[in-house]
């Protein structure tokens, strides 16, 4: 505007007019420009917020992803600790199972060795019983022998003191006949 107020001072009108309209070109392309400039700075700014926005994207997908990253890395390191554990007890229950075979063998062994003691210990008792009861048999005539011949004795006349020791071995005789009586109807 100062030149065309110098021009219009001056009265060249013409001057004026044409510097009226260059200034209006160069206005026009400065408005141009800025107008572009500030299309352009929209669209860096549309940009910058997309990026942004996508940077902000990236981050929680980031955040998400790593998360997941730390609950697998838990969850494995739980497995692993379980896994650990279930190996030790499958060990220890094998232990306690071999443990238990050796024991219950042993036990077996030990039945197997008691079996056989008192099958023996029983052999052993019948043959004592068949020894008693051959003994018994064979003593029986003899005491039987020895009790009517003391009852003969006694019968006739003795003397006191040996009647005494006869009536003595009679009851002996009678003692032994019930006992030897006794083992035999037991062991029938």
């Amino acid at each position: 505007k100062t030149c065309e107020n110098y021009f219009t001072s001056i009265k060249d009108t013409g001057q004026a007019f044409i510097t009226q309209q260059k200034l209006t070109v160069l206005k026009d392309s400065i408005d141009r420009r800025k107008k572009q400039f500030r299309e352009l700075n929209i669209k860096n700014e549309f940009e910058s917020s997309e990026q942004k926005a996508l940077t902000e994207l990236l981050k929680k997908d980031n955040q998400i992803k790593t998360v997941y990253l730390w609950v697998s890395v838990v969850v494995v390191s739980l497995f692993i600790v379980i896994l650990i554990l279930v190996m030790q007890h499958l060990k220890r229950t094998a232990k306690h199972v071999t443990q238990l075979t050796a024991l219950n063998t042993t036990i077996k062994q030990r039945n197997d060795d008691l079996q056989k003691a008192f099958l023996s210990l029983e052999q052993s008792h019948k043959e004592n019983s068949r020894i008693i009861k051959i003994v018994a048999h064979d003593l029986r005539n003899p005491v039987s022998a020895i009790n009517n011949l003391t009852y003969s004795l006694l019968k006739k006349n003795v003397p006191d003191t040996m009647r005494e020791s006869l009536e003595f071995i009679r009851e002996a005789c009678a003692d032994s006949m019930a006992l030897i009586k006794e083992v035999l109807n037991e062991e029938k």
